[in-house]
């Protein structure tokens, strides 16, 4: 981990200037204050040397060349990518080493211009606001969250993607079953004139956007080519039809709670409860939500059994009948299809939560 920059373009820092807080860069070989704990995290850290220099930087940061008080919204690079600091509900910036321990997350693919990363939220975990340099497009995977940004805050707990511009702040709230999504960053040039949405904040939830979303994050956990996903993000992001999301029907919100609550319930009963025909209830969930009425209820115990795999040590039979599936041979089954892997390989998700440190 180190800054950006070089010895020419190091300003001299004043409070009240905003340009030289804006463009906050140092030498790239002088490294990051309070970060002697993270050094061993980041490959070529270990000269005796530049410990040595993290170790005078962390007792006193103006050896890095800034003034803590002044709070500068500094760049530095994570896995190579640029990434802010982030700011707790005080208002004070956290410290490099936060920053690293609540960025835990699961690398899936690296590429020139792009980073894929899997990252996992714990139930009810709060994520204290945060910006990168670089756009990042988050897709759903499994649970809920409520998604504080510049446009407002909304409940997410189906299929959907949002895409943060560079610079643009945000903040989550995981719900109860926690949160998964992947997480592709990517520089704007890699796109290859590609137009980006206007707006610090795109959501696209439900409807053809949220099965797009889905098809996306399928492919990211395969075996991926960079060319394969220069392809398939492009296409994520031209298709015209996302821009105009329709209105979600008064009836979505009965049915979902019925299918995540009650999933034996049979779709004449649901059909007659919002006055639908039973035929054409499925089609129209689809068409609002991005997934089928047996898709959701899937999700739904792969959810629950996913918060118990990664938060307790309940054995796999206890969770899969809590979980409503008939045995751990239909549990199998059902992760493969949902999150194309296998609920051992979910249990191995406690080392990867990502929840800033209070």
């Amino acid at each position: 981990m180190r800054r950006t920059g070089s010895p020419s373009s190091r300003p001299s820092f004043a409070p009240g200037n905003p340009s030289t807080i804006n463009d906050f860069s140092t030498n790239g070989d002088t490294p990051l204050s309070a970060c002697s704990a993270a050094a061993s995290l980041f490959e070529g850290e270990q000269q005796h040397s530049r410990l040595e220099s993290r170790s005078r930087i962390r007792n006193d940061p103006r050896a890095a060349g800034f003034d803590p008080f002044i709070g500068l919204p500094a760049d530095f690079i994570l896995d190579r990518f640029k990434v802010r600091f982030a700011w707790d509900s005080t208002g004070s910036m956290l410290s490099a080493k936060s920053l690293v321990s609540s960025r835990v997350s699961k690398m899936l693919h690296r590429f020139s211009g792009a980073i894929v990363r899997r990252t996992i939220d714990r139930s009810h975990a709060r994520v204290r606001e945060h910006a990168h340099d670089w756009p990042l497009l988050s897709l759903f995977v499994i649970g809920a969250y409520s998604n504080q940004t510049d446009i407002g805050e909304e409940f997410i707990s189906g299929p959907s993607a949002v895409l943060y511009a560079a610079g643009a702040a945000h903040r989550n709230t995981a719900g109860p079953d926690g949160f998964e999504q992947i997480e592709i960053e990517f520089d704007p040039a890699w796109l290859r004139c590609l137009r980006l949405p206007d707006g610090p904040v795109c959501r696209w939830i439900g409807g053809f956007g949220g099965a797009a979303t889905q098809s996306l994050a399928r492919v990211c956990g395969e075996d991926l080519t960079e060319k394969r996903l220069l392809v398939a993000l492009g296409r994520f992001l031209e298709a015209p039809r996302f821009l105009s999301p329709s209105r979600r029907p008064d009836w979505l919100g009965h049915i979902t709670r019925c299918l995540r609550h009650h999933p034996s319930r049979s779709v004449f009963e649901l059909a007659g409860e919002v006055g639908l025909h039973p035929s054409w209830l499925g089609t129209a969930y689809r068409r609002a939500t991005g997934e089928g009425l047996m898709d959701a209820v899937a999700r739904f115990r792969v959810e629950h059994a996913a918060r118990l795999l990664r938060e307790t040590d309940l054995p796999p039979a206890y969770i899969a009948a809590d979980a409503g599936f008939c045995d751990q041979s239909h549990m199998i089954r059902t992760f493969r299809r949902v999150l194309g892997r296998l609920p051992s390989a979910v249990r191995e998700d406690k080392g990867h939560f990502r929840e800033m440190p209070e």
